[in-house]
């Protein structure tokens, strides 16, 4: 049973309502559910309009530790091994080597892969909408799935998809009914589903970092990377679970990466007692995380699109949760500049199809250099603009 709380002092002590009531203050968040595992007990706290326990949001990569957690699952079954290479999973790729990519370097983000598959136009409010299954198979048959001479880490969200993509075609079904019938059936989380277009019931509307309405986002082929949305209540539910085995396969160190070690998508903090991932669309984010040694857990659910933020609330809250000196909040975390550039987007937005390859080469252009570069491109698209008024 969940109880409903009116300030996080009662369970988190004194002085983390207060931090919670000046982020509100501030309009720094527009709505947003806090939930704790502590002491066998949970507890949510909401702040904002709308906001109920039944309030659903955008969950992002947060998504991702799902996907981790159906590949420890069938890897438990002996349906896959963590070194299986990709290429078992690929009807139709013939491109064998010494070096193979394999379902462990997917989930630890050291496959090489691009961080976003091409043709994602990510200039778009719903980025991943039009990339189908079939787009996805078409890029894997042709590509050479062998790992670079020097793998790196690099987060994205093709590696997942491509997981995820994986463990359907391992277990002889779709990632959805995947999905549902080895986590969130058995979990009983009804409010939890995939934005595979259908419509969402009790979906919040999402917020930009700037405060601006921002439209839903919606996924096929990459729904196993960030397509979930769910409720405080049920993230509640999978927080519980994973509590229950916190030495599960998927929250074991796999990889060194720079700063620590990574897990099957989860991160550590510092001494590898905390787990933890969050995510974040144009309109929301999420926080998740575990603390496997004195089994408490902490949820942070928002529709404005705020991850620095919520990690920073985190942080905070988990050290309430220790006993240990929290951390003022400073700045608006990005609010001011986010400001400016949401008209830019949504300027720029009717022609993301045509702009998005534009994003590629800006990436490669040295940081205090883009501002002039992206100040002529704002210049060029309000040309163009004004050529059809």
């Amino acid at each position: 049973m969940t109880e409903v709380i009116e300030s996080l002092d009662e369970v988190l002590g004194s002085g983390a309502e207060s931090m919670l009531r000046e982020v509100m203050k501030r309009r720094l968040l527009n709505g947003v559910a806090v939930g704790v595992i502590r002491n066998g007990k949970s507890y949510i706290r909401l702040a904002g309009d709308g906001v109920d326990q039944h309030a659903r949001i955008e969950l992002g990569s947060v998504t991702k530790t799902y996907t981790a957690e159906l590949l420890g699952i069938l890897a438990a079954r002996g349906i896959v091994r963590l070194d299986d290479p990709l290429s078992r999973f690929v009807p139709g790729n013939r491109q064998a080597g010494p070096r193979p990519i394999t379902l462990l370097d997917l989930a630890t983000h050291r496959s090489g892969l691009p961080r976003v598959p091409l043709g994602v136009p990510l200039l778009s409010l719903d980025p991943y909408a039009s990339y189908s299954e079939g787009m996805l198979e078409r890029y894997l048959i042709r590509k050479s799935l062998q790992l670079p001479k020097q793998p790196k880490y690099l987060y994205g969200n093709l590696g997942y998809s491509v997981l995820g993509y994986a463990l359907a075609k391992a277990a002889g079904t779709t990632y959805a009914e995947l999905l549902e019938r080895e986590i969130l059936l058995p979990l009983g989380m009804t409010e939890t589903a995939l934005a595979l277009g259908q419509p969402q019931p009790n979906l919040l509307p999402g917020y930009s970092r700037g405060g601006l309405r921002t439209p839903h986002w919606h996924f096929q082929a990459c729904a196993p990377c960030g397509g979930l949305c769910s409720t405080a209540l049920d993230q509640l539910k999978y927080a519980e679970w994973l509590l229950q085995d916190p030495q599960r396969l998927a929250m074991q160190a796999q990889a060194q990466i720079s700063g620590g070690e990574i897990g099957l998508s989860w991160a550590f903090f510092p001494g590898g007692r905390i787990c933890w991932h969050n995510g974040a669309t144009f309109g929301f984010s999420s926080w998740l995380s575990i603390d496997r040694e004195h089994r408490t857990a902490l949820v942070i659910l928002s529709n404005r699109m705020a991850p620095t933020l919520l990690r920073a609330l985190a942080g905070n809250f988990q050290r309430f949760l220790d006993g240990r000196p929290v951390v003022p909040l400073r700045g608006d975390y990005g609010r001011t500049l986010a400001t400016m550039l949401d008209v830019y987007r949504f300027l720029v937005w009717p022609f993301s199809i045509v702009l998005s390859p534009l994003v590629g080469v800006i990436a490669r252009i040295p940081l205090l250099l883009r501002i002039p570069v992206l100040f002529a491109l704002g210049y060029g698209v309000e040309r163009l603009i004004a050529l059809f008024k």
